[in-house]
């Protein structure tokens, strides 16, 4: 018997493809795992995170939409101040008072840097694994297990990777998830077995939900390109050859390889519905979800 959302989600063969949260701007602050609520935001322990969602919802009509998630790392002490990770941009914020959070933030959107200054960060990779059990069970059992697992594969002699728990990452039914920046990658599913590949390496992409600076759309057109081509061990730069926005649950992407330019192929895409639970709280009920899916890649040769 099934107890967990993400062994039904695996065994109805849904799709990861285009699921990751999809954001303008990204805040990771560090903040203690033990005063995270269900929400994270709204029903945590602390002032200035219980005023963060009405901030941001302010905040997301002037800028374009935030996403912000709750950090910790053993090693991060409260008393220190806490850290501010924003991406795109690479950049850490350190030492920030509670009660300088939204002023940090708020400067930060708008490119006035003043009293704290950002710093370019001091590590290549920053990988963040939800393991935020109170809001879904799968994180607390699958997510916690790849957090302990990563801490123990990486060196203490390794500064160029930073591993972090974090707060919901969204998709908990494909648990674990992890996302990777300052690349933007999020991924699902990812075992023990696949640590070194996370690290060092690159996952299967059928472990890819998609790249969160992307729409959710153009984050399967990505990877259903890079798995065609991979499948045909196709090499070069991508060129999407003609712009084109989806309409109501279908698509069409004309795309090329700079060094093939002879060859254009065009993939075909529509929305599909899948069901099954949405969390661990709700397996019994069924939460149809639609999910843009592949129809064909055809090959279009252009005559000279």
């Amino acid at each position: 018997m099934k107890h967990y959302c993400s062994e039904y989600s695996l065994n109805l063969n849904e799709p990861m493809g285009g699921t990751a949260g999809h954001a303008k701007h990204f805040f990771f602050i560090t903040w203690p795992k033990t005063k995270w609520g269900q929400k994270a935001f709204q029903d945590s322990d602390g002032d200035w995170t219980s005023q963060y969602s009405e901030w941001k919802d302010i905040q997301s009509e002037i800028h374009g939409e935030i996403l912000t998630r709750l950090i910790q790392n053993p090693k991060q002490s409260v008393s220190e101040g806490l850290k501010i990770f924003a991406y795109p941009e690479e950049v850490l914020y350190e030492s920030i008072p509670t009660e300088a959070v939204f002023e940090v933030l708020e400067n930060h959107l708008k490119g006035n840097y003043k009293t704290y200054l950002p710093k370019a960060l001091s590590s290549n990779k920053q990988l963040f694994v939800c393991t935020h059990g109170r809001h879904d069970q799968c994180c607390a059992k699958f997510g916690q297990k790849l957090f302990d697992t990563l801490r123990e594969s990486i060196p203490d002699t390794d500064s160029s990777i930073e591993i972090w728990e974090s707060s919901h990452l969204g998709g908990h039914r494909f648990a674990p998830t992890v996302l990777d920046m300052p690349s933007g990658k999020m991924y699902g599913r990812v075992g023990p077995s696949l640590i070194n590949a996370l690290l060092y390496e690159e996952l299967p992409i059928e472990l890819h939900r998609g790249n969160v600076f992307y729409p959710a759309w153009l984050q399967v057109v990505e990877l259903e390109i890079r798995k065609y081509l991979k499948d045909r061990q196709l090499n070069g730069e991508i060129q999407i050859t003609q712009d084109a926005f989806p309409t109501k649950n279908s698509f069409e992407a004309y795309f090329r390889l700079k060094e093939k330019p002879e060859v254009n192929w065009k993939l075909k895409l529509h929305q599909q519905e899948f069901g099954g639970p949405n969390s661990c709280k709700e397996l019994s009920a069924d939460k149809p979800r639609l999910l843009w899916v592949k129809d064909n890649i055809e090959e279009i040769r252009i005559d000279n």
